[in-house]
């Protein structure tokens, strides 16, 4: 088993209550993922205590990513914890921070997990997700 931190950061140039209203509906992660592409099977919105269902499409097999909204602190942050995760994850913990700077946001994403596999095997796939969400993103708030 190993363990290890991720941490992205994307420049949104938007306020930051419309970046927020847009990540409290779950149905919006849909519009976001590429890879992995994702469908949202379950959870309306990112309000602690909801438990959000995801069905990773893609491959033989789609598996459910299913992740509880552990804390919401209105309008700057909200953290997810795996709960039923995906090949290789063991646990899972995501914190999704916004914060205003002259009328853009910054949102920061801080991944810490443990895995079956090497942190430089994890963070690469990892990068390669965030990345391709960053574009969605800019193409959203373009």
């Amino acid at each position: 088993m190993f363990s290890g931190e991720f941490t992205y950061e994307t420049t949104i140039h938007d306020k930051k209550e419309n970046v927020w209203e847009f990540f409290l509906y779950t149905r919006n992660l849909e519009k976001l993922s590429g890879f992995p592409k994702v469908k949202v099977v379950d959870g309306e919105r990112t309000e602690e205590g909801e438990t959000i269902q995801l069905q990773i499409k893609g491959g033989l097999v789609s598996p459910v990513w299913e992740v509880r909204i552990t804390e919401v602190n209105e309008g700057n942050y909200f953290i997810d914890k795996g709960e039923k995760l995906p090949f290789p994850f063991i646990t899972w913990q995501h914190i999704h921070r916004f914060i205003e700077e002259d009328n853009m946001t910054i949102m920061k994403d801080e991944v810490a997990y443990t895995s079956w596999l090497p942190p430089a095997v994890v963070k690469t796939g990892l990068k390669r997700m965030f990345k391709d969400r960053e574009k969605k993103i800019k193409t959203i708030f373009s």
